[in-house]
């Protein structure tokens, strides 16, 4: 279920529906709290929003529980910005 309701949220994402895309990645967070990719697209949600040190705490939480590329990528233009 939990990837289900990660690509219900990477749906509503797309079609800028950012309320329901926050509220379908807590979802996934509540089910796995080491779900990376739950972070990291919380994290570019909060880097577009403009709130940077919310971004880097995601972001970081994510590159935290998987040392995966995008993480890094992600998190340093957020340290860039």
């Amino acid at each position: 279920i939990e990837e289900v309701i990660l690509l219900r949220a990477k749906c509503f994402k797309e079609s800028y529906d950012i309320e329901k895309t926050i509220e379908n990645l807590s979802k996934v967070i509540e089910i796995n709290k080491n779900n990376w990719e739950a972070y990291n697209i919380l994290g570019k949600i909060q880097l577009d929003e403009g709130n940077y040190y919310k971004a880097i705490e995601f972001l970081e939480k994510s590159y935290q529980i998987k040392k995966d590329p995008i993480s890094l990528r992600d998190l340093i233009d957020c340290y860039s910005n």
